[in-house]
């Protein structure tokens, strides 16, 4: 008695026709394409939604920056005007060894 052993999946496969072949294989192709793409590229999504808070972070601080240099500009301007106005007020009023001379004189 001969028994009769099952056939296997490679056995069934070459029977199918080619076009079945064909669209087992793409499915295969595409299967293992979404298992990399999950396992390699899951992780970069977190890296990018860091990397654009940063950006954004650093934006907010560098338009910061330029306001505060403006404030520093305006204030050095002020300080410059101040110290012109003391030169300018030194030259106009007596000097302090002067000044009992001065108030005698008014």
């Amino acid at each position: 008695m001969a028994t009769r052993a099952k056939p296997s999946a490679l056995d069934s496969l070459g029977a199918q026709s080619l076009g079945n072949k064909i669209a087992l294989l793409a499915m295969v192709v595409l299967l293992l394409a979404g298992a990399y793409y999950v396992l390699a590229y899951s992780g970069l999504s977190e890296d990018r939604d860091a990397a654009f808070n940063r950006h954004n972070s650093l934006a907010r601080e560098h338009q910061q920056l330029i306001t505060r240099e403006q404030e520093y500009l305006d204030m050095m301007r002020r300080i410059e005007e101040i110290r012109q106005l003391i030169t300018d007020n030194r030259v106009a009023l007596p000097m302090s060894a002067e000044l009992p001379a001065f108030l005698a004189h008014l």
